[in-house]
């Protein structure tokens, strides 16, 4: 099925995220200028895992948390919190 009509992205993510791991520990991503981009996306998919998690169960902000203490997730809190600590542009949180 997915070398010929489709794919499913959790699998094609996750061999994406190995491949870039992979060249991280063989050490090709030595310039300072590629070790950042490889961070930015580790930085910005933690992000995207906290905002799926919380906004799909329904759960509570933490209380000690400096983020909106204690309020239930919705879309409008993770992009709103997507776009505080992700550093990407207005029409990439929006989407």
């Amino acid at each position: 099925y997915q070398v010929t009509l489709g794919q499913v992205s959790a699998n094609c993510e996750g061999w994406a995220l190995y491949a870039e791991r992979l060249m991280d520990e063989l050490g090709f991503l030595t310039d300072p200028e590629r070790r950042i981009g490889y961070l930015d996306a580790q930085m910005m998919r933690a992000n995207r895992v906290i905002v799926d998690i919380g906004v799909h169960l329904g759960l509570e902000i933490p209380a000690d948390s400096p983020f909106h203490p204690g309020e239930r997730w919705t879309p409008a809190l993770g992009q709103e919190f997507f776009g505080l600590h992700s550093g990407r542009p207005e029409h990439h949180i929006e989407s």
